[in-house]
């Protein structure tokens, strides 16, 4: 793990192992709290199972339907050709794409989706800004994001050193005041890929192992 330097906003190194941390409301406004993720997608190139699919999910929590959602923006492609190929595939709430944006509010099924980058794509960056309600039972809201490759003839998420073996990264809404992220790193072939979060302005930043158990759902063969 490498150390965190403070520059013109925090940055993170590549994590090689599973890693959370809190990112705290600054100001008034403690509604929503907006933060970037960079993920390294250089390796995927090599690994000979493209094409390759950027997937998010949105899974309910308490359920409170409806009382969070999370919006995409601001997505960035690196390499030579680097961007999203075709339309995004979107389920239940989830609605946009990886080029101009997306969001996704939760409900009893879980929100969904997922699009096609060029294999000459590099690293991929976007921003994520998410409501803080919480929901009444003990069982919190959860983004996750993942990678789809075609190693079983059709989409299925790249294997990584998250509790569910599938997640890149996970943002739990667990407190009116600040979002719990975790990042973790792909495994075997994929073992390049890694998920970077920053946050965008906050008051205390805490890193540490806390093992936090993903809900991903894994994509099945239509």
């Amino acid at each position: 793990m490498k150390s965190i330097t403070s520059q013109n906003h925090l940055t993170a190194g590549i994590l090689a192992i599973s890693a959370s941390f809190l990112l705290f409301q600054v100001g008034a406004d403690a509604a929503t709290y907006s933060y970037h993720v960079d993920i390294n997608t250089a390796s995927l190139g090599t690994s000979g199972t493209a094409p390759f699919y950027l997937d998010m999910q949105f899974s309910d929590g308490g359920g409170a339907t409806g009382n969070n959602t999370i919006s995409l923006s601001n997505f960035t492609y690196l390499g030579t050709g680097g961007g999203v190929i075709g339309f995004a595939s979107v389920f239940d709430t989830a609605t946009g794409d990886f080029s101009s944006g997306a969001t996704l509010t939760d409900s009893l099924s879980i929100a969904e989706i997922y699009q096609q980058f060029s294999s000459t794509t590099t690293a991929i960056g976007f921003d994520v800004t998410t409501t803080l309600n919480i929901d009444p039972g003990l069982t919190p809201d959860l983004f996750t994001v993942g990678i789809l490759d075609s190693s079983l003839g059709f989409p299925a998420q790249i294997t990584t050193n998250s509790p569910d073996t599938l997640t890149l990264l996970s943002g739990e809404i667990s407190n009116t005041s600040y979002a719990m992220v975790s990042s973790f790193s792909g495994t075997g072939a994929y073992s390049g890929v890694a998920a970077v979060p920053e946050p965008s302005t906050l008051s205390v930043f805490a890193l540490g192992v806390l093992g936090l158990v993903a809900r991903r759902k894994r994509r099945a063969q239509a």
